[in-house]
């Protein structure tokens, strides 16, 4: 985050993806512009090592971006894995990109310890500073989209979101 360029940008570019790891282009319909970049990551089971295990994986610019030129990363696999992890958590990749990037730099910097990137902490930091800027968990609005998506624990309705937020609110309060 605090360089103007990348020294091995051209590791995680467009151009990497598509020559080694794009296994699929597709389009929404009635589009012909087919910017949809599917990944196919292959990775050798651990006991089996003539079988493999296929990711497939979407990506695009801004991921790309967010998860991994913010954070220096120069191994095209290595980011692959990384968003696949992100997405199995998840969690948003570019937001995860921006807030990993943000606490190295703090962390760089000397605004955040150690201490404070492991666990609770980081959270508590970033909402103290989202509270001194006006912020309040008593008016987020939950867009409808996050009920349609599937989730890792099931399926997802206003109750359980609001009894998360009341709980990170518990955490960052305290």
């Amino acid at each position: 985050m605090k360089q103007v360029c990348q020294k091995h940008a051209e590791k995680i570019s467009g151009e990497t993806f598509a020559e080694q790891y794009l296994g699929r282009r597709l389009a929404c319909s009635h589009c012909p512009v087919d910017c949809i970049h599917i990944a196919a990551l292959r990775e050798p089971y651990e006991d089996e090592s003539y079988l493999y295990k296929m990711s497939m994986i979407s990506y695009d610019y801004e991921p790309i971006y967010a998860l991994g030129s913010m954070l220096g990363l120069s191994d095209a696999q290595g980011f692959l894995k990384l968003m696949d992890q992100v997405e199995i958590l998840g969690l948003d990749v570019m937001s995860t990109g921006v807030i990993l990037s943000w606490a190295t730099e703090a962390l760089e910097c000397g605004i955040i310890s150690e201490k404070q990137t492991i666990g609770e902490e980081i959270l508590k930091e970033k909402y103290i500073f989202k509270f001194r800027e006006g912020f309040s968990f008593d008016n987020i609005p939950i867009p409808g989209r996050i009920f349609e998506t599937p989730s890792p624990v099931g399926s997802l309705d206003e109750k359980f979101m609001r009894d998360v937020l009341a709980q990170v609110k518990k955490v960052v309060v305290e």
